[in-house]
């Protein structure tokens, strides 16, 4: 194939210039045209293995995603097939969060799973069970009165399958069901997007992919930075808040970013321009991103500069709301040169914000401010002082957020 390719290459080359060119001399040395082609090829093919050779972890990553979206579209297909066999097929009690994660505990206590929104329960089969088949595993189903029509020998699990990293299998029954998994390669995150459920960080399906707790409901304002060039920004959640780039910030390729693409700011005059997401000042509000600071220090350019007039005031105080004079101090939570997500919930009602770094609430994460500026003018990297590093993933919604929703868009993206 590489030969036909150089032949095909050679004979598009005048004849002329193959006369001119059929030997290139370099000092005493000289190389024929079709030498150097074969060079050409080698280095191209070395290059190509030299990527892949240096990003095993994210052709692991893609090697599970690929598991997982096989199995839960599998899964969805014979829970749907076995619902046109058996009459009053029984799908679980609606409101609980089935987990393919063994434990003790019928509710799942000993996981440490995030809280759940009021109302939910978790659900958990036990070691010894949560493989099953027959109703007793950890989807509540009999699968084996599809017996004949279904091949399914055992429930299938996620392949990490761990609370600690935030990836497993969940099932929520309601008169129909969704099953949902989150995506950890850069190359199937997409999926979560285009599967037609409501949330951008679940791959989900099933007959309902509205039933689960963790939706993106109210999100007014989703830019990923994934573009790579241009002079705008998508708004991915669908409401054509599309970003204005001004004074030229850098679009960055993936091995620089969190997820996909992401934008680079000059400390200096960068910014983007999403205008009025129409969030009042006494409104409820949870605006987050991923951020990888080029300096950490009292001057400019160390401002975070996301949150229009919620920014970094100092080395050591992360935050800062005008029109009031409240910080949330840092204590070193936050380095240089290191990507960290930082998601501020903010309940007008209670003049609350509340602060969290990679998922976790911050120590000293909940502070009583005046109400919070009216986000009329949504500016990316804009503040007295602007951001001087990278951005990626930026969200906004017009609620407070739960701490189990913020873990769980932290895990999606991390």
């Amino acid at each position: 194939m590489f030969r036909r390719w150089l032949r095909r290459l050679y004979t598009t080359i005048p004849e002329a210039q193959l006369r001119s060119f059929r030997r290139l001399s370099l000092g005493n040395k000289s190389f024929t045209l079709i030498e150097l082609l074969i060079v050409i090829g080698i280095l191209a093919i070395l290059t190509a293995a030299v990527v892949v050779i240096l990003n095993p972890a994210e052709l692991l990553r893609q090697a599970r995603d690929s598991q997982r979206l096989q199995e839960l579209s599998s899964l969805s297909d014979s829970i749907q097939l076995l619902e046109t066999q058996v009459a009053n097929l029984t799908l679980g009690t609606s409101t609980w969060v089935y987990v393919s994660i063994p434990d003790s505990d019928a509710q799942c206590a000993n996981l440490g799973l995030p809280t759940l929104p009021s109302g939910y329960t978790y659900a958990c089969s036990t070691e010894a069970n949560y493989r099953n088949i027959d109703g007793s595993g950890w989807i509540p189903i009999d699968f084996t009165q599809g017996s004949g029509i279904i091949s399914l020998p055992t429930l299938p699990i996620d392949p990490t399958n761990a609370t600690s990293t935030g990836l497993y299998y969940t099932y929520i029954p309601g008169g129909s069901f969704e099953v949902t998994a989150v995506l950890e390669s850069e190359k199937q995150r997409a999926m979560t997007d285009t599967d037609g459920g409501d949330s951008f960080s679940l791959f989900e399906a099933g007959s309902n992919k509205t039933l689960s707790p963790f939706s993106d409901s109210g999100l007014v304002g989703y830019w990923p930075f994934d573009e790579g060039s241009g002079t705008t920004a998508n708004d991915s959640s669908g409401n054509n808040n599309t970003g204005a780039l001004t004074n030229g910030p850098t679009w960055q390729s993936n091995f620089n970013c969190k997820v996909g693409g992401c934008l680079s700011f000059d400390g200096s005059d960068d910014y983007v321009s999403a205008g009025n997401l129409g969030i009042s000042q006494n409104g409820e509000a949870t605006i987050m991103g991923w951020f990888n600071f080029v300096q950490m220090a009292a001057s400019k350019g160390d401002s975070i500069g996301l949150f229009t007039n919620i920014y970094q005031h100092s080395a050591n105080n992360l935050l800062y709301l005008p029109p009031g004079s409240d910080y949330f101090p840092s204590s070193g939570v936050i380095s240089a040169n290191l990507w960290f997500h930082i998601a501020l919930a903010y309940d007008g009602n209670s003049s609350t914000g509340i602060l969290y770094i990679n998922g976790i609430l911050h120590p000293i994460g909940i502070q009583t401010s005046d109400n919070m500026a009216a986000l009329t003018n949504f500016l990316v990297g804009y503040s007295s002082s602007p951001f001087y590093g990278s951005i990626d993933e930026t969200r906004v919604y017009n609620r407070t957020l739960s701490t189990s929703e913020i873990m769980m868009i932290y895990n999606a993206t991390r």
